[in-house]
C-alpha cells in the first residue's frame, strides 16, 4: 500500500460504520490580515481528497473567496418562513417532517458551504435504501441550496452534481396487490362488522366510493345526499404545522367531486347514524366532536386484522385501490370516467387511454356505481 504523505488529511468514520476522508487547510493571510482556513468532508478516498486539497492550495488566499457561513438549520428556518406562507398547512407541515426526520439529522447543524459532493451522495444512496420517497427530500435539499446559492452562501448547488439512485423493481411494485378481491373484500366486511360497526362503516364507505382517509373523516351529514345518491366531497381532514388536526381543502382541485351513493352504502350509513346515537354534524367525529386524526383510520385498520388474523392486510389506502379496481373489472366505464370518480388530477393514475370524458360517461357511470352494490 502506497505511502500517504499528507498527514493534513485524516480518515474518519460515519456512524454506518463507511470509512471517509476530510481534511482542514490553512491558505494563508487574507487581505484584512485575517488567516483564512477552510475544512472539507466526506470524501470516499484518500486520493479524492488529495485531489481537492491540492486544487485549494493552489488557489492561494488571494483567490479563495470566503462565502458567508450559515448551519442547513438556520437557513431552513430561513426558507420556511417565506414558504410556509405560500402552501396549504398540510402541505407545510409535510415539509416540515421531510426536513425534520430526513436532512435534519444528517446535516442539521453543519456550515451549507461546508457539505461536500460525496457527503451528499453518500446521505441520498442511504435514504433510497430507507424509503420510498428518497427523491421529494433529494428535491427539498436541493432547493435549499439553491436557496442558499441565492442569498450568496454557496458558488453552486452541489445536488445538481449527485447520482440519484434507482428505485429498485422490488420496491416500486411493494404495493402491487394492495387491494381486495371481491371475496376477499367481502370476507373482511363481514369480519369488521361483527366486531365494530363504527370501523366497518368507514371501511365499507371506502371500499364503495373510492374516498382517500382524510376524505371520508372530513364529511358531514349534510355531505350525504339520499335523494339524489351523491356524496359531495369538499374537504378533507389533515395534519396542519405543530400536528394539529385541520380541516382542509381536498388533495387536488380536480377532488372536489361528487361521488355517486349506492343504495347499499345509504343503508349503512343510515343505521350507522342510528347506532351513533347523539347528534352530530360530523359522521366519524372524536369524543368531544372534532375532527379525527388520519392516523386513526390505520388504528381501526389494525384492530380489525388483530381481531382476525385470517384477514390478508393491506392499507387504508388499499381501499380505493380496491374500489378503482373493482369498478373497472366489473364495469366497463372507461378510465376517464374512473379518473372523475376518484378525483385523479392525472389520468396516468387510472390508466391512461382516453383523452377526455363525455357527458354521457359521466351519466352512465353514475348509472353503473349505483348498481356495483358491495
Amino acid at each position: 500500500m502506497p505511502k500517504r504523505k499528507n498527514k493534513d488529511i485524516k480518515e474518519y468514520k460515519l456512524k454506518s460504520g463507511k470509512k471517509r476522508y476530510m481534511f482542514k487547510l490553512y491558505l494563508g493571510l487574507g487581505e484584512n490580515r485575517k488567516p483564512i482556513k477552510t475544512t472539507r468532508r466526506g470524501f470516499h478516498s484518500y486520493s479524492e481528497a488529495l485531489e481537492v486539497y491540492n486544487q485549494l492550495s493552489s488557489q492561494g488566499p488571494k483567490n479563495y473567496a470566503k462565502v458567508r457561513q450559515i448551519t442547513v438549520n438556520d437557513l431552513y428556518d430561513l426558507w420556511f418562513n417565506s414558504y410556509k406562507s405560500q402552501v396549504k398547512e398540510s402541505n407545510a407541515n409535510k415539509v416540515d417532517e421531510y426536513f425534520s426526520n430526513h436532512i435534519k439529522p444528517y446535516f442539521g447543524n453543519s456550515f451549507i458551504d461546508q457539505i461536500s459532493v460525496p457527503e451528499l451522495q453518500t446521505w441520498i444512496e442511504d435514504e433510497s435504501k430507507k424509503i420510498v420517497n428518497y427523491r421529494r427530500m433529494y428535491q427539498l435539499f436541493k432547493r435549499l441550496f439553491k436557496y442558499a446559492y441565492t442569498l450568496n452562501y454557496v458558488k453552486f448547488n452541489p445536488c445538481d452534481k449527485l447520482i440519484i439512485p434507482n428505485i429498485s423493481k422490488n420496491k416500486k411494485n411493494k404495493g402491487a396487490k394492495n387491494f381486495y378481491n371481491r371475496k376477499e373484500l367481502e370476507k373482511f366486511l363481514v369480519s369488521a362488522k361483527k366486531f365494530n360497526f363504527k370501523f366497518y362503516t368507514y371501511f365499507y364507505l371506502l371500499a364503495n366510493t373510492g374516498l382517500r382517509r382524510g376524505e371520508a373523516l372530513a364529511l358531514r351529514w349534510k355531505d350525504i345526499d339520499y335523494i339524489n345518491k351523491i356524496i359531495h366531497v369538499r374537504h378533507t381532514v389533515a395534519i396542519g404545522l405543530e400536528n394539529k388536526v385541520i380541516l382542509d381543502t381536498p388533495k387536488t382541485q380536480a377532488s372536489v367531486r361528487d361521488v355517486p351513493l349506492t343504495d347499499a352504502l345509504a343503508k349503512v350509513l343510515k343505521e350507522y347514524r342510528i347506532k351513533q346515537g347523539k347528534i352530530c354534524d360530523k359522521l366519524f367525529p372524536k369524543r368531544n366532536g372534532g375532527w379525527k386524526n388520519p392516523s386513526d383510520a390505520g388504528d381501526w385498520l389494525r384492530q380489525i386484522y388483530d381481531n382476525d388474523t385470517e384477514l390478508r392486510k393491506i392499507t387504508v389506502h388499499g381501499f380505493r385501490h380496491t374500489f378503482a379496481t373493482l369498478l373497472i373489472e366489473e364495469t366497463d366505464i372507461k378510465p376517464k370516467a374512473v379518473q372523475h370518480i376518484l378525483g385523479h388530477e392525472n389520468i396516468s393514475m387510472t390508466l391512461n387511454i382516453y383523452t377526455h370524458v363525455t357527458h354521457e360517461d359521466k351519466r352512465k357511470s353514475l348509472a353503473q356505481i349505483t348498481s356495483l352494490n358491495l
